[in-house]
């Protein structure tokens, strides 16, 4: 799970996480592509020394995979710990020099607006247009181009995926909601196009190629696509959020 609330704020906005964002957040280690061929080979030699004695026998005798035993290989755990202790000896993170204050301040900005205390997206639009920075702009204007029916349940995924009690409960709940929606049909019963209509009608065209935009600064990567056309203000995008919402909330008939 990302830290704060920067997982809500990507699934309902579409914003990306670039090498920078990922290390910060610790998500990863940094390996200058300089090292991509020595970690390779770093790896491949560990690697030997993972399989089991008569696995590696196999190996060496070109047998086929089908008749390979792997009874006394390591188990998936202790593999991960020498790739993860190998990535580590070649970081290179000292080189990313990453603006650890305007990272910290995004961060708490994300967790003011998409944390639990704006319940809705009405809420959360409303926090955005308070801001007043490029980011939220864009943030807002990303939202407003969504599918409403599938803001609605990605906000409801990411809360109910908060408090779920492990990783494999969230994926539970997240494969019965895609078995419901192909049970019901939803897309194939024209209500997919009724919600298209319906954004289109409050002037928003729902689109989905969205140029991607950083979850952190305004472009963040160098040669980040800029939007295609000049957004509509804060205060209308929140409002139309808002009304994306509740056309929503009335189709899919949730109070």
């Amino acid at each position: 799970r990302l830290p704060g609330h920067v997982g809500a704020c990507m699934a309902l906005t579409g914003c990306v996480l670039g090498v920078h964002e990922l290390h910060y957040l610790g998500c990863g280690e940094y390996v200058h592509s300089s090292l991509w061929p020595r970690l390779r080979t770093s790896l491949a030699a560990a690697a030997s020394a993972w399989r089991g004695p008569e696995e590696a026998c196999a190996l060496e005798a070109n047998a086929p995979a089908s008749t390979r035993t792997t009874s006394t290989a390591l188990s998936g755990t202790a593999r991960a710990a020498p790739v993860a202790l190998q990535v580590a000896l070649y970081s290179t993170a000292t080189d990313l020099h990453v603006p650890e204050a305007a990272f910290a301040s995004r961060v708490s900005q994300i967790n003011a607006i998409f944390g639990p205390q704006n319940g809705t997206l009405a809420h959360i639009a409303k926090g955005l247009a308070s801001t007043g920075n490029d980011w939220s702009h864009r943030a807002l204007a990303a939202m407003a181009a969504s599918d409403p029916v599938g803001l609605v349940i990605a906000l409801r995924q990411v809360r109910g995926a908060a408090s779920a009690p492990s990783l494999g409960e969230a994926l539970r709940v997240e494969h019965s909601l895609a078995v419901s929606s192909l049970e019901q049909g939803r897309a194939a019963d024209g209500s997919a196009h009724a919600a298209l209509e319906a954004a289109e009608a409050m002037g928003t065209s729902i689109s989905h190629d969205q140029p991607p935009f950083g979850a952190f600064c305004a472009l963040d990567e160098p040669g980040a696509a800029p939007s295609v056309q000049q957004p509509a203000p804060p205060a209308e995008l929140a409002a139309r959020i808002a009304d994306m919402e509740a056309s929503a909330l009335a189709l899919l008939r949730i109070p």
